[in-house]
């Protein structure tokens, strides 16, 4: 099974998101209304089901709130994402009313979705010029959003005398970013929590002394071929079962029957754990999977592994 497929049969990206976003020249992408956001658990349960579904563990699935017209009060072809100031901007939609609570003051439900009455007391520091989208809105000034000055998860954009809000999401980083660990982690700021999920469908939120340890157990890693990981789980696979129904060609996993396909996939994915950051800059449930069964981590698309001590040190965190 190659990375894309592993990637797809998550089904929360589309390849041509990727692609196509580019922070060079302010670029704009297309998001798809075909996608929508999970709440909290659904999307735990969702993805506890992949379990079955996907060799050689879970990567990243994109965090980005997938807009849809009717949430906000736009329609389709305003369906529009533009990089600016590092980030890949999208208009809010209604999933935010949950992530920013002071939100409920300022909008008001309409027949088309929801209308934000944003006043001159919301408009922060004044940030720069926010790029055009194609020929439905000309470029705008972006302002921080003065209930939350310090995030850069949600700004105010003014265009010709209306003002809307545009929100950032983790999921995609900008083309040619450093791939290692320290700065993937903190390209959305300092983490604040992490929320550790279990397969029961409890979870167990960190924060001070262990987070710290937990950051310092993550950071300062190069990115690692994949194939390297599959190779592992293979190996460990052949010394337990010999050659059972799976091969590996160096490429790709191959499966003689759909059925060995998923005994695999459950020796692979038992020590599997959907791990939600929250950071200082205002991203919530930035989504990393880590593996204790065979000590390594994806976060952002890229995978990481753990040495067996830091395996060990991080496991005991999660599990006690």
């Amino acid at each position: 099974m190659t990375k894309n497929e592993l990637l797809a049969a998550i089904g929360e990206i589309d390849d041509r998101i990727i692609e196509e976003a580019s922070p060079s020249g302010a670029k704009e992408v297309t998001i798809p209304n075909t996608l929508k956001r999970r709440n909290t658990m659904t999307k735990f349960l969702a993805l506890a089901a992949c379990f079955c579904l996907i060799v050689g563990g879970l990567f990243f699935a994109f965090g980005d709130e997938i807009f849809d017209g009717k949430d906000s009060g736009q329609t389709p072809d305003q369906s529009y994402a533009v990089w600016f100031n590092g980030y890949l901007y999208e208009p809010i939609s209604h999933h935010y009313h949950e992530v920013y609570p002071e939100l409920s003051d300022i909008y008001e439900k309409i027949v088309t979705g929801y209308k934000y009455n944003i006043k001159e007391e919301h408009i922060g520091e004044y940030l720069g010029v926010f790029p055009a989208l194609k020929d439905v809105h000309p470029e705008g000034k972006a302002y921080r959003f003065s209930l939350y000055p310090d995030y850069d998860s949600i700004i105010i954009v003014e265009r010709e005398g209306e003002y809307s809000f545009y929100v950032a999401d983790g999921g995609i980083l900008p083309e040619g970013s450093p791939t290692d660990s320290t700065t993937t982690l903190y390209y959305y700021g300092q983490p604040t929590s992490f929320v550790f999920f279990y397969p029961d469908e409890s979870y167990k939120t960190i924060t001070g002394e262990e987070l710290n340890t937990i950051m310092s157990l993550l950071s300062g890693k190069e990115l690692t071929d994949y194939k390297k990981i599959e190779e592992k789980v293979f190996n460990e696979w052949y010394a337990e079962r010999g050659d059972v129904g799976v091969s590996f060609d160096g490429e790709e996993l191959n499966y003689d029957s759909a059925e060995i396909h998923a005994e695999f996939t459950a020796f692979m994915t038992e020590g599997n754990r959907l791990i939600w950051m929250n950071t200082d800059k205002g991203f919530k449930n930035l989504a990393l999977y880590y593996n204790s069964k065979f000590g390594y981590f994806n976060f952002m698309t890229k995978s990481y592994e753990l040495t067996e001590s830091e395996a060990e040190m991080l496991k005991e965190i999660i599990e006690s």
